[in-house]
């Protein structure tokens, strides 16, 4: 009976839960935020889903890694708690990475003029 009343995603343990652009669900409302915000409750949903591995996939990890109460609601949303500045510092070096490459890169445009044949 339990079951009925949650998620059906709850009634799985899954191996990998990814989550594609995790800084869209990342919630940075007050600690006295009502239970009926449906982004704290995103949150909460998803930190209650049974996973083996989590990913959370963004383009703009910068702005999440920002702000203090961005990184905490992170880290709830990976099951990880911390209470302090070095603990939320491990939980960003273990946890964030980034795919930034210093690389210059030529390039150039040009029109190409064709002429098509009268079959073409």
């Amino acid at each position: 009976e339990s079951w009925q009343r949650g998620l059906a995603l709850d009634c799985f343990v899954w191996r990998r839960l990814i989550i594609d652009e995790v800084h869209e669900v990342v919630h940075t409302c007050s600690h006295t935020c009502s239970c009926r915000c449906s982004a704290a409750s995103l949150v909460r949903h998803l930190r209650a889903l049974k996973s083996e591995r989590r990913w959370g996939l963004t383009g703009t990890a910068q702005e999440i890694l920002r702000n203090p109460l961005s990184i905490q609601c992170l880290a709830q949303i990976f099951r990880t708690d911390f209470n302090s500045e070095a603990s939320s510092r491990r939980f960003v070096e273990h946890y964030c990475r980034t795919n930034q490459v210093e690389m210059s890169i030529h390039v150039s445009e040009h029109i190409e003029l064709i002429n098509h044949t009268s079959y073409e």
